[in-house]
């Protein structure tokens, strides 16, 4: 009777780190020619040969916050509003995290996109987020208008003058 030789397996070893991640972690691996991301929580496997590994921290953005974050390969920048736990992309970068605006039904705010010179005007009762390239120029009360008060308002395009004597709240203009 013959006997049936054993069957081997062929296991081609290759040198791999492990690396845990949390929930809130990101693994990014940097090749020759390119970066990758891994979000946890998961178990990550990698060639350290090849890839230099680094840990960071996801952005936990609170429910009054926003982030600015940069894409260093093209230069754009978006915003990403809380709350959330935002996993940045393979080239992107914190920019920062700032506070979003808040107005009170009395108030308004003029912003100024600094990329484009365009100016805008909110008004409240509502929470602002601001545009990639937005900045807050002012953040104010709005005038009430009554019998004994009035508004004398300057245009900043033009120079032009004129009273506002309607009663309510004023707000101005983005000019």
């Amino acid at each position: 009777r013959a006997l049936n030789p054993p069957a081997f397996a062929v296991h081609r070893s290759t040198m791999s780190f492990v690396s845990f991640l949390k929930p809130d972690e990101q693994l990014v691996l940097e090749s020759p020619s390119s970066i990758t991301v891994v979000n946890g929580p998961q178990v990550a496997l990698y060639a350290p040969i090849i890839n230099r590994a680094s840990k960071r921290k996801a952005l936990q953005l609170e429910n009054q916050q926003f982030a600015k974050i940069k894409d260093t390969l093209t230069g754009k920048v978006e915003v990403v509003a809380g709350p959330t736990l935002h996993f940045m992309g393979p080239y992107d970068e914190h920019v920062g995290t700032r506070h979003k605006i808040v107005l009170l039904n009395h108030q308004y705010a003029r912003l100024s996109d600094t990329a484009t010179g365009e100016v805008r005007v909110e008004k409240g009762e509502q929470t602002i987020v601001p545009g990639p390239y937005e900045e807050l120029v002012e953040k104010a009360d709005a005038v009430y208008v009554d019998d004994e008060t009035a508004v004398l308002v300057t245009s900043r395009e033009d120079g032009q003058q004129r009273l506002v004597t309607e009663k309510g709240l004023f707000f101005p203009g983005k000019h």
